[in-house]
């Protein structure tokens, strides 16, 4: 089962399912493209280059 993404920005909200469904658009992509397009959102969303916790992310293309 999928957890909910735990990153968070200054005022405290996580990143969550919802943000991370409104990428979906990047599903034609390579799984690295689509990686990258999620990490980059990611560190946008917090503002930072490091994150607090460890990330784990698998992409597969079926």
């Amino acid at each position: 089962m999928p957890r909910k993404p735990k990153a968070m920005n200054g005022r405290g909200e996580q990143f969550g399912i919802a943000r991370l469904m409104s990428l979906r658009q990047t599903l034609d992509s390579s799984p690295q493209e689509i990686y990258s397009s999620i990490i980059s959102e990611m560190r946008t969303f917090t503002t930072t280059d490091e994150f607090q916790n460890d990330v784990s992310l698998v992409c597969v293309k079926l």
